[in-house]
């Protein structure tokens, strides 16, 4: 996962430097590590003395264009690079300067990191420059243990409220499996090429659809969206998508760093013929079936479900719901928030995605993709722009 921002103004970089070994100081999961890259699900923690953040800083303002672009794409490959796993902390940052301004990148590798604590991250950089500017000593403390989570959520697998989630899930997965297939045309043959797909869905309209389908979520919203497309594009009335849930239910894992999320599945079974409208309804209770189970962890409903003969796994739909990300304020300095290689992780995966991202004026960004290795890109825009057109009343239903 990499994210950051583009600065303006003069960056101290020893200062940053300082800042962002802090972070990975105070926050337990970045100094995660495993021992045994085959064997991920056990994880030893670095002392947070003994690691720091490693900060390359490659200078273009006084580069000409043609060598700018060039030492800029290798820094960026440097940064990109597969994390060993083995070796904390498995986050690195980059900054870069132009003439202009300073790009700020950060890479974390996504198995102690989720979308959810960037936010977290921000605000504690913003914290901890503060601080470290002022000539203020940092608190020798952790701000987050991630093994506190890892242990409470150990002890609720043991509980009545696990075996209750368990056999939620069961019927759920054995119709539709971990990762409900899409009933689009597979690909045969030569690969199809690679699509994306972004539109923009205005606050208004967004608010004034959900009042009138019955005070729905903006979630709600777009899954029924995109299940009512699906059904009238293709007919298929079992249909199911995977969404990211953020298990963050208390004032320490709200402010903590980790891998929270949890890949939830929503499963519908729609009837022929059915409306948007009518759709809202049934997506509405089967989101809030899945929800109140949602805290049973994902790999282990797949290892207790490991006996049963599920459905094979197959392309599916990912559908990911973000808030904006706000920038810190440095002193001097003016901050803008940016995603790296967004478009990349869109079609980086065996999935149809689509990211829905909440703007600071409420207004909704929706981008999609998809590698073009399982589908063909004018099955899933057809779909997609029919999932657009119910949103803004466009067409009819």
């Amino acid at each position: 996962m990499i994210f950051g921002l583009r600065i303006h103004g003069d960056v101290d970089e020893t200062l940053l430097g300082r800042a962002l070994t802090a972070i990975v100081r105070r926050h337990s999961a970045l100094r995660y590590f495993f021992p045994d890259r085959d064997v991920v699900d056990f994880a030893l923690c670095a002392a947070a003395d003994s690691v720091s953040c490693p900060l390359d800083v490659v200078d273009l303002s006084s580069s000409g264009p043609g060598h700018r672009e060039a030492h800029e794409n290798n820094a960026l490959d440097k940064l990109r690079h597969p994390f060993e796993l083995s070796v904390p902390p498995l986050a690195r940052a980059l900054l870069i300067r132009h003439p202009e301004y300073c790009t700020l990148g950060i890479a974390i590798d996504h198995i102690i990191f989720d979308g959810a604590s960037i936010p977290v991250f921000l605000r504690d950089l913003e914290t901890v420059w503060r601080q470290l500017s002022t000539g203020d000593d940092l608190p020798d403390t952790e701000v987050s243990d991630f093994a506190a989570f890892a242990a409470a959520e150990h002890e609720w697998l043991r509980g009545a409220r696990a075996d209750a989630a368990f056999e939620y899930w069961r019927p759920r997965w054995a119709e539709l499996g971990p990762t409900p297939r899409l009933p689009l045309r597979h690909v045969v043959g030569k690969p199809a090429a690679s699509g994306t797909w972004n539109r923009e869905i205005s606050a208004d309209t967004l608010a004034d659809k959900c009042a009138r389908l019955g005070s729905l979520t903006p979630f709600t919203l777009i899954s029924t969206a995109l299940f009512t497309a699906f059904h009238q594009v293709t007919g298929e009335v079992d249909l199911g998508l995977i969404l990211p849930i953020s298990r963050r239910n208390n004032v320490r894992t709200r402010q903590g760093i980790g891998y929270y999320n949890n890949p939830l599945l929503l499963r519908v079974e729609l009837t022929r013929g059915m409306t948007l409208d009518a759709a809202a309804g049934v997506v509405r209770e089967a989101t809030l079936g899945a929800l109140r189970h949602s805290y049973a962890p994902f790999q282990a409903i797949k290892d207790r479900f490991a006996h049963l003969e599920l459905p094979a796994p197959g392309p599916y739909l990912y559908l990911n719901m973000m808030p904006p990300q706000r920038a810190p304020q440095l002193p001097g300095l003016g901050c803008e928030f940016t995603w790296f290689d967004q478009e990349d992780v869109l079609i980086k995966f065996p999935r149809l995605s689509i990211i829905c991202q909440t703007q600071d004026d409420g207004s909704l960004l929706l981008d999609s993709g998809h590698n073009g290795t399982h589908f063909d890109w004018p099955d899933v825009a057809a779909v997609l722009n029919r999932a657009y057109d119910l949103l803004v009343d466009q067409g009819v239903e």
